[in-house]
């Protein structure tokens, strides 16, 4: 009898590329793969979880994650994002009796827009424009953000993107990482 007889063992994925959570079967895969450590439940309990509820009495804010390389921050953007994308994401956890209460509510409640922001020359308000109308464009939606420079405040723009893609969302809420 060999070991490989008595095991089955994945191979280790040292580096998680965000996008890779863009093909359904990858996202759920890294889902079902996924460790969630006594530290990072307490930060998912008070931090991440809140803000993708939705609840009254939550304000919502972005998210902003950092560590070191291959501390697993895509990794853990691609979890949350694949389970917000998903509706049958959560039966792929891999402690799904602890999390499944957790993140059955916001599974498949967000569209998503995965991407990485490497050196660029861009301003973060065009970075997030050109994603968002790329998104509104998977969705069938033709939209244009006005100019950086004729924008006084970019929250009155996004507002206006949503409610020019609420009938394509259906219900759904935009999730950009």
């Amino acid at each position: 009898m060999k070991y490989g007889d008595l095991f089955r063992l994945q191979p280790i994925q040292s580096v998680i590329e965000l996008n890779q959570a863009d093909d359904v079967d990858e996202a759920l895969q890294l889902v079902g793969r996924f460790v969630v450590t006594p530290s990072l439940a307490d930060a998912l309990n008070r931090v991440a979880l809140p803000q993708l509820s939705k609840k009254p009495g939550v304000e919502g804010k972005g998210l902003f994650v950092v560590g070191n390389y291959g501390t697993g921050k895509s990794h853990l953007m691609s979890f949350l994002s694949a389970l917000a994308e998903h509706v049958e994401a959560p039966d792929h956890l891999r402690d799904p009796t602890t999390w499944r209460a957790a993140f059955t509510p916001l599974a498949g409640r967000f569209v998503v827009r995965r991407t990485q922001i490497n050196a660029s020359k861009m301003s973060l308000y065009d970075i997030v424009a050109h994603e968002l109308t790329a998104l509104a464009a998977v969705h069938g939606v033709s939209f244009a953000f006005a100019q950086q420079d004729k924008v006084v405040n970019a929250k009155t723009e996004y507002e206006r993107y949503l409610t020019a893609l609420k009938p394509a969302l259906a219900g759904r809420s935009v999730l950009l990482l």
